[in-house]
């Protein structure tokens, strides 16, 4: 239950603001409900209003913000959706994430205390183990001194080699592992624009569906982010399914050569489903 608004860059990122009003202000300012530390940012950059089942952000800087890929000028307002990235100024970016009710509420109780939120189940389970453990220790002692000194260092000689055969052998394993996608990733990597080129060369354009698209793509990105696989690895597929279909249509007609913007989104697509 509720919305929550995850700083994802500058000084505060990483950090993230349970929304518990119904306006909420947002801005450099330390009086902010939502204080985002920088020098470019306005004090009172924006305020944030839920009314009727949605979230209204209200642009009170003196330049442009972008919502989702949109443009909102100063003073202007618009719809901030679940996933979309709200850029402001000095590359502060933001993007909000809401359950089944998206209303303002209280933040749930902290449950670190890890006592607390296993419950008695856990201790009970530990003091069962207990008796069992000594148990067990007691046998092995018992048996041990049935058996001749010799025989025991063997069998303490033939253990620890093997305990040494398994560490190397696990070792080993994850060398190769590291290695493996060390080379997938550098491969993947070639030629391949960073995110902030294709938002900006994106933007340049004049095309209404490669904006739809980049606006999908900034979805996909803000799960995979906040490390949601799950729906980041759906949007990522829904995007390169468009793609696809769009790259498929330029190919038929000749006339229409598939835009520098759409090859670009493919291999960042590609890039992020194979990290998923």
């Amino acid at each position: 239950m509720g919305a929550r608004i995850y700083v994802q860059s500058g000084i505060a990122s990483g950090t993230v603001h349970w929304i518990g009003r119904h306006v909420t202000r947002i801005g450099s300012d330390p009086a902010m409900d939502l204080t985002i530390p920088s020098e470019r940012l306005a004090k009172h950059a924006l305020t944030l209003e839920y009314r009727e089942g949605t979230y209204r952000i209200h642009n009170r800087s003196s330049g442009p913000i972008y919502l989702g890929g949109r443009t909102v000028e100063s003073g202007a307002s618009d719809t901030w959706m679940d996933a979309d990235l709200l850029e402001l100024a000095d590359s502060v970016r933001l993007a909000m994430e809401w359950d089944n009710d998206p209303a303002p509420s209280a933040k749930p109780a902290d449950r670190a205390g890890g006592a607390a939120v296993i419950g008695p189940e856990s201790d009970a389970a530990e003091c069962h183990d207990a008796p069992v453990a000594v148990d067990k220790q007691s046998t092995r002692v018992a048996s041990a001194s049935a058996v001749p000194a010799s025989e025991l260092d063997r069998a303490k000689s033939s253990q620890t080699l093997t305990q040494i055969a398994v560490i190397v052998a696990c070792v080993m394993g994850g060398i190769l592992l590291l290695v493996r996608d060390q080379n997938a990733g550098s491969s993947q990597q070639v030629n391949l624009p960073s995110f902030a080129k294709i938002v900006s060369q994106t933007r340049l354009q004049s095309d209404d569906q490669l904006d739809a698209l980049l606006q999908r793509l900034q979805y996909a990105e803000a799960a995979m982010i906040r490390g949601n696989s799950t729906a980041a690895r759906q949007r990522f597929r829904m995007v390169r399914s468009e793609l696809m279909s769009r790259s498929a249509q330029a190919t038929e007609n000749i006339q229409e050569p598939m835009a520098a913007e759409y090859q670009d989104m493919i291999r960042w697509v590609e890039y992020r489903l194979s990290q998923l």
